[in-house]
């Protein structure tokens, strides 16, 4: 109990899963902890009205409140929006390494196939679009 720091019943429940299950009793099982305020539909439809109303939290609060009934905290929101990576910094540093492999991976293609002139050209452009983004 001191190790670990619980409560004698729960010594009690691991035994107890233990002789069950064996190791597969210790692992925690699926569906432990809080479930979701929104359901995956209604965490959709506030990613619709994120979109459309990304610098006013209020409104999509209101807005989901209107259309499910359901009252949750702009905290819940932002929540969500972390959850599914939406912000703009994370959104943006994403977009720029997809820039980045799109170009890179065009310089690879042109090294391998030939040295043509225009090939050339788009090596040099990737090189120093590469440049820029570090």
């Amino acid at each position: 109990m001191d190790v670990f720091d619980v409560d004698r019943l729960t010594i009690y429940h691991w035994f107890d899963a233990w002789e069950a299950y064996h190791f597969a009793g210790l692992y925690d099982h699926k569906g432990r902890g809080r479930h979701p305020k929104l359901t995956i539909e209604e965490q959709e439809k506030a990613q619709q009205y994120i979109g459309q109303y990304p610098q006013d939290m209020k409104k999509v609060v209101y807005l989901l409140e209107q259309e499910t009934s359901k009252r949750v905290s702009t905290k819940t929101i932002k929540r969500l929006l972390k959850k599914t990576a939406m912000s703009g910094n994370a959104l943006s540093a994403r977009q720029r390494r997809a820039q980045l492999l799109r170009s890179t991976n065009g310089v690879k293609r042109c090294l391998r196939t030939s040295t043509h002139v225009k090939c050339m050209g788009s090596v040099m452009s990737g090189i120093l679009m590469a440049q820029d983004f570090a």
